[in-house]
């Protein structure tokens, strides 16, 4: 089997380092285009503008009227929701929320509307993350009728000789019993070995 030979380009097409780093500056800088970018403002430096013989009359015109297009009127910035378009289910959870917001903008006014419209979903949120929490640990917390649920202990207070003690004693039964010694059902039924 025959091994193809390499062949290297010529030296002329070889790139150079100092080619390829001014070739990598100039896409870093034009940021994929052909052309680099450039300032709309008419001199934009403070030394152009009074260096030598100063702006002519037709720089000055073209100076003053970009300055004066940097003033937004006073319907800006405009807010267009198609410009910024959200699902179908963004839009039906959103939904209670803008009609909060449409009945509190007339009353209380535009930012705390805005703010009780983004802040209700959270404080909203919370609550209910909380109450879910509080539940499942209220009522289905792990005991001995079952292996699932929260499991919940409880620190004893440190003890140390000399110190009367905080806690009362406990027998050899009481450790780990997960309730069984507490429960209020099936107090007197036998079991097999009680037979």
């Amino acid at each position: 089997m025959a091994e193809k030979a390499v062949e290297n380009p010529p030296a002329s097409q070889v790139e150079k380092p100092w080619e390829k780093r001014k070739r990598m500056f100039e896409l870093a800088t034009n940021r994929k285009s052909r052309f680099p970018p450039f300032s709309i403002e008419p001199l934009p430096y403070e030394r152009q503008r009074i260096d030598g013989q100063g702006m002519t009359p037709e720089e000055r015109a073209l100076r003053k009227q970009w300055v004066m297009d940097q003033v937004l009127s006073p319907n800006e910035p405009r807010n267009v929701p198609e410009l910024q378009p959200r699902n179908a289910f963004k839009r039906v959870a959103a939904a209670p929320f803008e009609v909060i917001y449409k009945v509190l903008r007339p009353v209380i006014g535009e930012t705390p509307a805005k703010f009780a419209r983004h802040l209700t979903p959270i404080v909203l949120g919370m609550y209910g993350t909380a109450v879910f929490i509080y539940y499942h640990m209220k009522y289905h917390s792990n005991d001995w009728t079952k292996s699932s649920g929260f499991y919940i202990s409880v620190m004893q207070p440190q003890f140390t000789a000399g110190m009367s003690r905080p806690f009362p004693e406990r027998e050899a039964s009481d450790y780990y019993s997960r309730g069984f010694n507490s429960r209020k059902t099936l107090l007197n039924v036998k079991t097999s070995s009680q037979e």
